[in-house]
């Protein structure tokens, strides 16, 4: 009997450049893309880097278990569970852990990855984080799409096994 690994997903929107942020925050506004993270995340445990969370005014989201990542280890904040390293984080919790930013924090977890979320917002924006190569592709199938509205849709991947990934 294999025992089911727990899952860790990415989440994360773009445009069509891959711009991902601006300031530490969206370069959009779009109320589909927000209502479909709340969805994705309620009663998950969640992992940020500390820019990120800054970036929501340092306020851990409602329902959800926040983990931050900072490598300061003085750092303190409310209502989150503070990690200094990609391990630490790991090992707080046996839960699904949701990434969900910024940018550096997607680079980190990339080998763990099981499941991608992406949200592909149309058009170009103003910003300054892009996400660049962050995640092989080829080591995932899509599985499904879902289209939240005429600019925003939702890509669905979930990593192959090595057996297939040749």
């Amino acid at each position: 009997l294999v025992m089911n690994k727990r899952k860790i997903i990415v989440v994360w929107a773009e445009d069509e450049n891959g711009l991902i942020g601006k300031d530490n925050g969206l370069p959009w506004k779009k109320p589909e893309d927000l209502k479909h993270f709340k969805e994705t995340t309620i009663n998950k445990t969640i992992v940020m880097g500390s820019k990120t969370f800054e970036g929501l005014g340092k306020r851990a989201l409602p329902n959800r278990t926040t983990i931050v990542l900072s490598q300061d280890l003085d750092y303190q904040a409310d209502n989150v569970i503070i990690c200094n390293s990609i391990e630490e984080a790991l090992n707080s919790t046996d839960d699904d852990l949701y990434i969900v930013g910024g940018k550096a924090i997607y680079r980190a977890f990339s080998p763990y990855y099981t499941n991608l979320i992406k949200t592909e917002i149309k058009g170009s924006y103003e910003g300054d984080t892009y996400i660049d190569n962050t995640f092989n592709y080829l080591r995932f199938k899509l599985e499904s799409i879902k289209q939240l509205s005429d600019d925003v849709i939702v890509k669905y991947f979930k990593r192959l096994s090595d057996e297939d990934y040749q």
